[in-house]
């Protein structure tokens, strides 16, 4: 797990290329043609806008002012507006925009803004692995809540122009949520009644298998053992099941 991580923050961070100023924005409209707004957000600098290629579905730009951060992905350009916050540093905007890729979680980028311009200020770690993320201001911190990593729950916060990424170890857990829980066993009831072959499952299904894993005590090799035993004749009970699983 701990590769795919590196390899999904890896590719988080391929997609950020450097901000330039206002003599990039005449190469930026030749090379990708006239630019197609898809996101614009009003801030007490001026607006922020992610604007993609006319030309070219996944390729694009957030820009302020005359300077640009190239964005690329691997289908077609979208934007989600996750917050707009005003510290005494500038207005902090959040942003995800999906890497096109299936089963991969979106780019997130945190941006200052303020009276000389537009910063990224994203960590090269800042992203959530298993799909959760919030945000909550503070006074004048911003503190954000990226979901497991690890079987660790994974923290960020804003202070000052900056972003800190690490691990919230003060709450160790050892169960999954009754919801995520709640899931396993139905699928285990799935596998169950169809045994699949070679222990395939859909897509979306292993998607969501490899964010469980990042949570506390699920591990697939044991979902599918038990799946495995239960076509075989020999299913444990399931409080069993459910206490391998889930962890009570």
């Amino acid at each position: 797990m701990q590769g795919n991580r590196s390899r999904v923050f890896g590719r988080l961070r391929s997609v950020r290329l450097a901000i330039v100023g206002l003599a990039g924005i005449g190469w930026f409209n030749s090379a990708f043609g006239a630019a197609d707004e898809v996101l614009k957000i009003d801030t007490r600098f001026g607006p922020v806008a992610v604007v993609k290629a006319a030309n070219d579905c996944c390729k694009g730009a957030i820009q302020h002012r005359g300077q640009k951060i190239e964005i690329v992905s691997a289908g077609e350009i979208y934007a989600t507006r996750e917050g707009l916050f005003q510290t005494a540093e500038g207005d902090v905007v959040v942003l995800s925009i999906p890497t096109g890729a299936r089963g991969m979680p979106p780019n997130y980028f945190v941006l200052l803004v303020k009276d000389s311009g537009l910063a990224d200020i994203t960590d090269k770690n800042f992203g959530s692995a298993d799909g959760t993320f919030k945000a909550t201001q503070r006074g004048n911190e911003i503190a954000f809540d990226l979901g497991w990593e690890n079987r660790k729950r994974k923290t960020a916060f804003y202070r000052a122009g900056v972003i800190y990424v690490g691990s919230d170890k003060a709450k160790v857990r050892t169960q999954l949520s009754r919801t995520d829980c709640e899931y396993v066993l139905n699928t285990l009831a799935d596998c169950r009644k169809t045994c699949p072959a070679d222990e395939f499952i859909s897509m979306a299904v292993q998607r969501n298998f490899v964010s469980l894993e990042e949570k506390p005590i699920f591990k697939i090799d044991n979902f599918f053992k038990i799946c495995k035993a239960g076509c075989g004749g020999t299913a444990p009970s399931t409080a069993a099941a459910r206490l391998q699983l889930c962890g009570y």
